[in-house]
């Protein structure tokens, strides 16, 4: 969960700067960063829209998401430029299509994508968005997480206040994670977890952390018996 959590904060803090009463679109919020970032960026005082699937909608409008988008409905790149930073955990839509709706002085944060190149893996689309970045007015942002002890203090705060927790989709003991040698075949409920699209939150092996876990479900009744 801190690597998560602080590859959240960072994208959210640091490579989009945002700031209180901006508007940011974060592609993949219902998964294990992106249910973070939608937290964090509501905890500073953003006006947050959030990109994710028809069965995860409630769980992330719990979250404190002022828009859910529906990407099986929807496509948030159709639009004018409205958004101050997009956040893409994703890798979805071309870095032009993203930009289409990111205001001009905006930025657009790379964070992941389900898309890798045979032979250079994950570089190529940070690759990409530098050379874009000689010919568009936004700020394009590839990220790679570092571990910092304050911000490890930041993510304790938020928790305390009540303005972040752990959105568990699944949690497994030791023994039913598969070996992750190449030459073996895994398998067991963790193994079939991983092979299925569309879930949410955080894969758990049961560790000590001082965030509030809570599952899925409980988040979506407790924002249902809310509303």
């Amino acid at each position: 969960m801190p690597v998560a959590a602080i590859t959240a904060l960072q994208a959210v803090r640091d490579k989009a700067r945002l700031q209180s009463g901006q508007r940011v679109l974060i592609n993949g919020a219902s998964g294990g960063v992106g249910s973070f970032a939608v937290q964090i960026a509501k905890a500073m005082g953003a006006h947050v829209t959030a990109v994710c699937s028809t069965r995860n909608v409630e769980m992330v409008r719990a979250l404190g998401a002022d828009e859910v988008i529906d990407y099986t409905q929807n496509d948030f790149t159709e639009g004018e430029p409205r958004f101050d930073a997009v956040i893409d955990m994703i890798g979805n839509h071309s870095l032009l299509q993203m930009l289409q709706v990111v205001k001009p002085d905006g930025s657009l944060v790379l964070v992941g994508s389900i898309q890798m190149n045979p032979w250079w893996g994950p570089l190529v689309r940070p690759g990409r968005a530098w050379l874009l970045s000689f010919f568009v007015s936004q700020r394009l942002e590839p990220m790679l997480a570092e571990i910092k002890v304050d911000d490890l203090q930041v993510l304790t705060r938020y928790a305390e206040a009540g303005q972040l927790q752990a959105v568990i989709d699944a949690s497994y003991s030791l023994a039913e994670v598969p070996p992750r040698s190449p030459m073996s075949k895994a398998d067991g409920p963790a193994a079939r977890w991983s092979s299925r699209s569309g879930e949410s939150g955080l894969r758990v092996i049961p560790i000590a952390c001082r965030l509030a876990a809570v599952p899925r479900a409980h988040v979506a009744s407790r924002h249902s018996q809310q509303s």
